[in-house]
């Protein structure tokens, strides 16, 4: 269960503080995660965060399996860049908006 309140904010830990208390109880998990369930966690944390922020496609695969969640990076990055296509959301990458199928290094997700 991830700590939430004033605690949670002092310790810093930003993927707790970002994760909807839907996502938190592990409910609809499954051993490996489908394309729909990846693009549900992304977009459920892009919306909880609001169109003024980001998120960091390592806080979806986190929520996704808080133990093997480096497996799932490639997979759920390519996810977000399909919702991108979709225009659901925006992939940013030192504040500017990118392709994120062509971006080098770490990519942030909005909500659009």
């Amino acid at each position: 269960m991830l700590a939430r309140g004033p605690a949670l904010w002092k310790a810093g830990t930003a993927l707790s503080r970002t994760v909807p208390t839907s996502l938190e109880n592990g409910s609809d998990m499954t051993d490996t995660p489908t394309p729909e369930r990846m693009r549900s966690v992304l977009l459920e944390l892009a919306r909880s965060r609001g169109p003024e922020r980001t998120i960091c496609p390592s806080e979806a695969a986190r929520a996704l399996d808080a133990d093997d969640w480096r497996t799932l990076m490639e997979p759920v990055r390519a996810q977000a860049c399909r919702l991108a296509d979709e225009r659901l959301v925006e992939i940013t990458q030192k504040g500017a908006v990118v392709d994120g199928r062509t971006a080098r290094g770490p990519i942030r997700v909005r909500i659009r």
